[in-house]
């Protein structure tokens, strides 16, 4: 029994052996390869080169002398009255407004507010009543204003003072005042025989305002008959606005200046300074 516990002791018996662990191996990532990323050039923005501009800057509030003419004639016809004046006191007059220190605007320029003068000078409006009479413009054959006009007058005086300027704005009375359509001597007068429906005559005032709109003369309403807008219907005054306004668009059509038509801008003098009577006769205008 002994003998066999001994077998069974002995076959029971084992040894177990340990290996040490493996010491692991650290293993790197591989070398890469930096991807370089050029740099991008920057185009430089050019400079634009910079510009001056040489104004009068008006600060607070702000107003322009906006004075009315009518008719001109030569001293020798008499003193200067309500509605006429003597060349020579309108060139003193000129002469006085340019050593003050003003320089003629547009009158659609200082309504709009885009009105320019030279640094250092004021605005100044200047309109004509009751256009057209021969004595406010008058086209020479060689396409020149004549000099004892009014508009002729100021013309040649901007001429020869252009920081002075030449804008003017005439309200227009197509149906009564008569254009003159020739000149003898000083005065100005219509040719025998011519009426408004002279083709003559229609062309020679056509002309005229052609010439007024290419030189900066704006041309606006004035009625046609110059009623007094107080003492008339609402449908007479919008009459009165729309044949005025249409007549002159006809005698540009009659010398084959319809391109000029789109300067024809719309502003209106009241005859007489005087309102219609009602408030609905004001929203016709």
């Amino acid at each position: 029994i002994v003998s066999l516990f001994l077998v069974q002791l002995a076959g029971c018996t084992y040894v177990q052996s340990f290996s040490p662990s493996p010491t692991p191996t650290a293993t790197l990532p591989p070398t890469s390869t930096p991807t370089l990323t050029p740099t991008p050039t920057i185009t430089p923005t050019p400079t634009e080169p910079p510009f001056y501009v040489n104004a009068t800057y008006f600060s607070g509030e702000l107003q322009v002398p906006i004075l009315i003419y009518h008719q001109f004639f030569p001293d020798a016809y008499g003193p200067t009255d309500a509605t006429r004046m003597q060349l020579s006191e309108f060139q003193n007059e000129l002469q006085t407004f340019y050593e003050e220190g003003f320089s003629l605007i547009s009158l659609k320029s200082w309504i709009d507010g885009t009105f320019v003068v030279p640094a250092g000078r004021k605005p100044l409006v200047l309109t004509i009543d009751d256009g057209w009479y021969g004595d406010q413009l008058f086209i020479e054959d060689d396409g020149t204003p004549s000099d004892i006009t009014g508009i002729g007058l100021l013309w040649k005086f901007s001429q020869e003072h252009p920081d002075f300027g030449f804008h003017v704005a005439v309200f227009a009375v197509m149906g009564d005042h008569y254009y003159s359509d020739k000149q003898v001597g000083d005065r100005f007068l219509i040719s025998d025989g011519q009426d408004w429906y002279s083709s003559i005559w229609r062309k020679k005032l056509g002309n005229t305002i052609v010439w007024a709109l290419e030189h900066g003369v704006e041309v606006y309403n004035h009625t046609l008959l110059h009623p007094n807008l107080g003492t008339i219907s609402n449908s007479e005054i919008q009459r009165q606005l729309w044949e005025n306004d249409w007549v002159v668009r006809d005698l540009l059509d009659e010398v084959g200046r319809n391109d000029l038509i789109p300067q024809l801008d719309n502003a209106i003098a009241l005859p007489e300074g005087k309102w219609p009577s009602t408030q609905s006769g004001m929203r016709v205008l």
